[in-house]
């Protein structure tokens, strides 16, 4: 299942998606209806961070300290989706 914000029906979004060491970045249309998880995944697997994200519809992320391609997965009990980043 794709997830989708509910009072916008639009898939979450980072922005932006191409940024610097420990640049902030938003990742909006998320669920405030439910708690939703966002993992923060090197592309070899690593789980680097969770965060619990409690009825908020976008949060401020940190991005990785290391250049790089990374990828946040964002479940709640109404599906998942992936998203990626590149660092540089």
């Amino acid at each position: 299942t794709t997830l989708e914000c509910a009072s916008t029906q639009s898939a979450p979004q980072l922005l932006p998606n191409v940024v610097r060491p420990n640049e902030t970045m938003r990742l909006v249309n998320l669920d405030d209806t439910t708690i939703s998880t966002v993992k923060v995944v090197s592309t070899t697997g690593e789980l680097l961070n969770t965060i619990q994200v409690n009825y908020d519809s976008e949060i401020l992320i940190n991005a990785a300290q290391q250049p790089g391609f990374y990828i946040l997965e964002v479940s709640n009990a109404n599906g998942k989706t992936s998203l990626r980043y590149i660092v540089k």
